[in-house]
C-alpha cells in the first residue's frame, strides 16, 4: 500500500513539473506594450460612470435627462466629447438601452458608421468600442446617435439609456518639465492588463510614470498610487507599489524598472494599475513607453550615442583647448575632410536626422524668395525612427532652440528633454546624460545629445577663463554679449585686434569648459562598462568665423571652410585609431548609424556610410553640396576632393577654387573658366534647380508659430532680432 502511494505521489510530482515545463515558452526579446493596446486580449478598465446629473459634459442636441435615466428626444442626438477626451487612442462606451418599439440605433463618428444596435422594449446591455485607427482625424468632438423607425408619440422618446460608463485612453506625447515622452495617458483610477509571453532569460519591465496637468489653474498637490501586478495560473503577485505626489508646477517623470526573471518564458497577464482619490475627468496618469526587454540579450546590439557640439570648429579639437576630445579622437576614426550642408543649426541638424541635403528636405530658416518649411516633414523617416524600428530605446537631450521638438526633432524619440535648468557651472546636456545613462544602461539605447555651450554669446566660467588666460587680451570679465556681436556683424562697430583676440579667447574657454564635462561623461560610461559596447559619433553642426576674413564674425554668412568645415569623430568598440581625408558630409551620419544598428533604410537618402572604404568608387568620385539661404541671401556650393564652386544668387557671381593648391580658398579661378569648372557648374545648376523647386512635402507643410519662450531662446542665441 505504501509503495502504491509512493508511486502515485511521484506521478503527481512529475505531472506538476511537466505542466510547469510546458508553460515555459520563448517570447521576443523586446515587447512594447503600447502596441498591444488594440489586441483583443488586452483589458482596459478605466470606466467613468455618467449619471443624469453629470451628463451635461456630454449632452449635445437631442437629449433630455430624468431622475433615473437619459433619453433621446430627437431622431438625431449628439453625444459630445469633453475637451480632455477629444484626442483618443481608443474609446469605450457601455450602456443599457430600451425603446418603446423595436428600432435600430446607428452610431457614427466623423461621418463613418462604427456601430449598429437593435433596441427593444426590454433593457439590454450594449457596448461601443472604436480606436483612432477607425478615424481619419485624431480629434473626436462628437458621436452621432441616429434612430430609425416612426416618430414616437409626444410622450415617448426614441430611446432611454442608463448605467452609462465611458473610458478613453491616448497613446501620444506628454510633456512634464520640458521632458516630452511617448506615453499612454489614461484615467488616474484605472488598470490595464496585457497578456504576454515573457522573454526566456532575464525579462525586465521598464516604464516612466507621470501626471500630466490638464488644468493650469489647479496648483494643488495630488496623490497617486501605482503598482505592477503579475497574474499566472498559479496566482497573482504584486511586484511594485509606489505612492507619488505631484503638482503641475513641479511635475516630473519618475523612471522605474521591475525584474520579471521569476516568470521568464511564461505566458502571463501583466497589470499596470493606478489609484487616485480624484474622480475628475481631467485627472489622468501617463505611463511612458512601457516595455519588456530581455536584458540578457543586451550584447546583441551596440548602444549608440550621437553627440552634437553646436558651433564647434574643426580646428579646435586638436588645438590644446579640448584635451578630452583629443584623447577620444586618438582612439577613434577622425574624418579630417567633413562638411555640413548648411552653416546654421536648423538645416544642418535636419540633414543629420534625415540623411538628406537641404535641397531634398527643404528645411531652413525663413527666406523671402525660396519656398521652404521650418518644420521637419512628418513623412520623412528620421534616424531616431530607424533606431526605434530596430529595437532601440530612443532619447534626446538638447538645449532646445533650433533643435527644439517644435521643429520636429522629437520625431522618433521616446524621450525628448529640452534642458529646463541651465547652470553656469556645468553643461546641462552632459550632466543630464550621465543620469539618464545610469537609469537606462540595461537595454540598447540610441541617445542624441546636443549643446549650445560653445555657441555665442560667450560667457565661460571665470575660473576656467583665468586658468587658460591669466593675461587675457582685455582686462574685463569673460562675457561677450549678443548686443555687442550684433553691432560687429551689422558693421556698426569695427573691433580692435585686442577685442578680436578676446572674443577668440572666450570661445576657446567655452570649448575647454565643454571638454571637461565631456571627460566626466566618458568616465561615467567606463564605470558602467558601456565603453565596450557603445558607438559614439561626435560632430559639429557648422563652424564659426572669427574675423578670419576681414571683420566677418559668426555663421550663416558664407560658404567658406571656416563655416562649413566640421569635426566628425566616430568611435567603434575594438576599432583602432584612423585618420581619414576622404570627402564626407553630415548626411553620411544617417546611413552609418543605420548600418551599425543593423537597421533597414526604407527611404531614399543622399548620404554614403562613413564605413565605406576611402578608396572606393563611391568615395573617390564623390561631390557634396551645401547651401545658405536667409532673407535675400542665397548661396549654393559644390565640392569634390580637388575643387570647389560657389554661386551667390544676390550678387550673381560664381567662385571657383582649386583645393589642391589653395586649401584656404584665397584664389578665385572663376575668371579663367577652367574645364573642370564647367562640369561642376552643370552639377551645381541641377542641385540649385532642385533646391528652389518646392517638394510636395514642403508645399503641404503648415508652419506653426514659435512660442514666446522659444523665440526668446532664439533671440538669446542671435538667430532672430
Amino acid at each position: 500500500m505504501i509503495r502504491k502511494l509512493f508511486v502515485i505521489v511521484l506521478i503527481c510530482i512529475f505531472s506538476f513539473l511537466g505542466c510547469r515545463k510546458e508553460e515555459k515558452r520563448t517570447g521576443p526579446p523586446l515587447i512594447r506594450l503600447h502596441e498591444l493596446l488594440e489586441d483583443p486580449s488586452t483589458e482596459i478598465k478605466s470606466d467613468v460612470p455618467i449619471t443624469s446629473s453629470g451628463f451635461q459634459d456630454f449632452q449635445g442636441e437631442g437629449w433630455t435627462t430624468g431622475t433615473n435615466f437619459i433619453s433621446a428626444s430627437d431622431r438625431r442626438a449628439i453625444f459630445l466629447f469633453p475637451e480632455a477626451q477629444r484626442k483618443i487612442q481608443g474609446f469605450r462606451l457601455k450602456f443599457q438601452a430600451r425603446s418603446a418599439v423595436d428600432r435600430n440605433l446607428k452610431i457614427t463618428v466623423q461621418n463613418k458608421q462604427i456601430a449598429v444596435f437593435r433596441l427593444t422594449p426590454e433593457w439590454k446591455q450594449y457596448q461601443l468600442r472604436f480606436s483612432s485607427r477607425d478615424l481619419s482625424k485624431p480629434t473626436v468632438k462628437q458621436l452621432i446617435f441616429q434612430f430609425d423607425g416612426a416618430d414616437p408619440a409626444a410622450a415617448s422618446p426614441y430611446a432611454d439609456f442608463r448605467d452609462l460608463q465611458t473610458s478613453s485612453y491616448l497613446w501620444g506625447r506628454s510633456t512634464l518639465f520640458k521632458d516630452t515622452r511617448s506615453s499612454l495617458a489614461i484615467r488616474a483610477a484605472s488598470n490595464i492588463i496585457f497578456q504576454v509571453t515573457l522573454p526566456a532569460q532575464k525579462p525586465r519591465l521598464f516604464f516612466g510614470i507621470g501626471v500630466p496637468s490638464r488644468k493650469k489653474e489647479t496648483p494643488q498637490q495630488t496623490q497617486f498610487v501605482y503598482s505592477v501586478i503579475i497574474h499566472t495560473k498559479w496566482g497573482s503577485k504584486e511586484l511594485l507599489r509606489r505612492t507619488m505626489h505631484s503638482s503641475p508646477k513641479d511635475a516630473k517623470w519618475k523612471d522605474e524598472s521591475v525584474d520579471l526573471s521569476d516568470f521568464a518564458g511564461k505566458q502571463v497577464r501583466l497589470e499596470l494599475k493606478s489609484e487616485s482619490p480624484s474622480s475628475n475627468l481631467d485627472s489622468y496618469i501617463a505611463w511612458s513607453s512601457p516595455e519588456i526587454y530581455d536584458v540578457a540579450s543586451m550584447t546583441n546590439k551596440p548602444n549608440i550615442i550621437l553627440i552634437s557640439i553646436d558651433t564647434l570648429r574643426a580646428d579646435r579639437v586638436f588645438s590644446g583647448f579640448a584635451p578630452n576630445l583629443a584623447a577620444f579622437a586618438k582612439q577613434s576614426i577622425v574624418y579630417r575632410n567633413a562638411y555640413c550642408t548648411f552653416p546654421s543649426t536648423l538645416s544642418s541638424h535636419t540633414s543629420v536626422m534625415t540623411g538628406l541635403y537641404v535641397a531634398s528636405h527643404q528645411v531652413s530658416r525663413p527666406t523671402y524668395q525660396i519656398v521652404r518649411t521650418k518644420l521637419i516633414p512628418r513623412e520623412l523617416n528620421t534616424i531616431a525612427e530607424v533606431a526605434h524600428q530596430a529595437g532601440y530605446y530612443t532619447a534626446g537631450i538638447t538645449d532646445g532652440g533650433f533643435v527644439s521638438g517644435f521643429y520636429g526633432f522629437e520625431q522618433g524619440f521616446q524621450e525628448y528633454l529640452e534642458n529646463p535648468e541651465k547652470s553656469h557651472n556645468r553643461v546641462a546636456t552632459l550632466d543630464n546624460a550621465q543620469q539618464w545613462i545610469g537609469t537606462n544602461s540595461n537595454r540598447p539605447f540610441f541617445l542624441f545629445l546636443h549643446s549650445y555651450t560653445v555657441h555665442e554669446p560667450f560667457h565661460p566660467p571665470a575660473d576656467v577663463f583665468r586658468k587658460l588666460f591669466p593675461k587675457p587680451a582685455l582686462d574685463q570679465p569673460p562675457h561677450i554679449t549678443m548686443e555687442w556681436l550684433d553691432k560687429v556683424v551689422g558693421g556698426k562697430l569695427i573691433p580692435t585686434e585686442q577685442q578680436k583676440e578676446f572674443v577668440r579667447q572666450c570661445y576657446n574657454a567655452e570649448v575647454y569648459f565643454y571638454d571637461q564635462n565631456f571627460g566626466l561623461l566618458m568616465r561615467k560610461l567606463k564605470q558602467l562598462g558601456l565603453d565596450k559596447n557603445t558607438v559614439i559619433l561626435i560632430f559639429g553642426d557648422h563652424g564659426e568665423m572669427f574675423f578670419d576674413r576681414d571683420n566677418t564674425f559668426g555663421h550663416g554668412k558664407t560658404l567658406h571652410k571656416e563655416e562649413i568645415s566640421v569635426p566628425l569623430i566616430l568611435s567603434l568598440p575594438g576599432k583602432k585609431q584612423e585618420e581619414r581625408t576622404d570627402l564626407v558630409s553630415l548626411v553620411d551620419i544617417y546611413p552609418t548609424l543605420a548600418a551599425l544598428m543593423g537597421a533597414e533604410i526604407r527611404n531614399p537618402i543622399d548620404g554614403i556610410s562613413l564605413l565605406e572604404p576611402p578608396g572606393s568608387a563611391k568615395r573617390s568620385r564623390r561631390t557634396i553640396y551645401y547651401e545658405l539661404t536667409y532673407g535675400n541671401e542665397a548661396k549654393w556650393g559644390i565640392q569634390s576632393n580637388e575643387f570647389k564652386m560657389v554661386f551667390d544668387k544676390q550678387k550673381g557671381q560664381q567662385s571657383f577654387y582649386d583645393l589642391r593648391k589653395d586649401p584656404e580658398e584665397k584664389n578665385d579661378l572663376s575668371a579663367t573658366a577652367p574645364r573642370t569648372m564647367q562640369s561642376m557648374k552643370a552639377l551645381l545648376s541641377a542641385y540649385i534647380q532642385k533646391s528652389v523647386t518646392p517638394t510636395e512635402l514642403v508645399k503641404g507643410a503648415q508652419d506653426k508659430k514659435e512660442s514666446d519662450e522659444l523665440r526668446e531662446q532664439l533671440k538669446a542665441l542671435g538667430y532672430i532680432n
